[in-house]
C-alpha cells in the first residue's frame, strides 16, 4: 500500500498484472492476499457447501480473475468431477497457471481432482468482450480480490450472464474500510514506479444494494482484520486494527427475472 495517490501510476487492468507478472501471487509476503488465504480456510468450505447442496455433481464453476490459479487449484481439489474454468484478462499468469494445472494432474488421481481445469483470457472491461463458451451456464462462480478494479453494475450483468438461475456467487474483496484510508499498488522493480489500476471502493451495502438489483441474494457477510502481526508488517500504520477484507456469498435467483 501506499499513502500518497499522486504517487501511484494507473495502468489498464492486463498490463498491471503483466508488469507485476508472477511475483504478486505471494501470499502472506502480498499482504491483503495473505489475508484473503486466511479468511477462505473457513469461507470456502461454506460455499462450497451451498452449491452441493443444491446442484448435483459433477459442477462447472468459474475463477473469474483467477491470476496464476491461487484458489482455481483450491477448487480443483475440493470438486473431485467437476469442470473448473479459470477467466483472467492477463495472459501471463495464465501461462503460470497453465503449468500448474498440468502438475496437478500429473501428481493428483483422477477420483481427487477435478476432470478438467481451463484458461481462457477474458477482459469485461473490453469493448466487445464476450463471456468464453466454458464458462456459460455455470452453477457457481468465485471471484477473489478482484472486485476493487469494476463497476458493481457491470460485474453482476456479467455474473448473470454466467451464473444458471439458483447459482451461487463468492466474492472477496478489500473492505472499504481500508480501501477508504489506503490505495493498492506495488513497486516495479524494473523502473521504481510505483504502479496500481483504476479502484472501486465498494461497501457492504453497495454489493447488497447492487446485487439485489440484478436478483442476486446475499446470503453470508464475513470481514477479516489481520491477526498476524507478521502480516500487518510495514503496513501497520494503515492496517493494524481496521477491517480490510470482505468477503460475500449470494445467490442467484431459482427463477429468470
Amino acid at each position: 500500500m501506499a499513502s500518497t495517490e499522486s504517487q501511484i501510476r494507473s495502468l489498464p487492468v492486463e498490463d498491471l498484472y503483466s508488469r507485476w507478472g508472477a511475483g504478486y501471487n505471494q501470499g502472506r509476503v502480498n499482504n491483503l492476499q495473505g489475508l484473503d488465504d486466511v479468511q477462505l480456510e473457513t469461507f470456502l468450505p461454506k460455499y462450497i457447501s451451498l452449491l452441493k447442496s443444491a446442484f448435483p455433481e459433477p459442477l462447472r464453476v468459474v475463477d473469474f480473475g483467477c491470476g496464476t490459479g491461487r484458489n482455481t487449484f483450491k477448487l480443483a481439489t475440493v470438486l473431485p468431477g467437476s469442470e473448473i474454468v479459470g477467466l483472467d484478462a492477463t495472459k501471463s499468469l495464465l501461462d503460470v497457471a497453465e503449468k500448474q494445472s498440468q502438475d496437478l494432474f500429473a501428481t493428483t488421481p483422477a477420483e481427487r481432482r477435478a476432470k478438467t481445469v481451463s484458461f481462457e483470457v477474458y477482459n469485461p472491461l473490453k469493448e466487445g468482450s464476450r463471456i468464453p463458451p466454458s464458462a456459460e451456464q455455470a452453477r457457481g462462480i468465485i471471484c477473489t480480490l478482484v472486485l476493487v478494479h469494476l463497476e458493481l453494475p457491470g460485474f453482476f450483468k456479467m455474473c448473470d450472464d454466467m451464473l444458471v438461475p439458483g447459482g451461487y456467487l463468492l466474492i472477496t474483496n478489500t473492505h472499504s474500510d481500508l480501501a477508504k484510508i489506503s490505495h493498492g499498488s506495488f513497486l516495479d522493480p524494473e523502473t521504481g514506479e510505483r504502479l496500481w489500476s483504476d479502484d472501486h471502493i465498494h461497501t457492504i451495502d453497495d454489493v447488497k444494494d447492487e446485487g439485489g438489483k440484478w436478483g442476486f441474494e446475499l446470503l453470508e457477510i464475513q470481514e477479516g482484520i489481520p491477526e498476524d502481526p507478521n502480516m500487518v508488517g510495514a503496513m501497520r500504520g494503515h492496517w493494524e486494527g481496521v477491517k480490510c477484507w470482505a468477503g460475500f456469498i449470494l445467490r442467484k435467483s431459482p427463477k429468470t427475472l
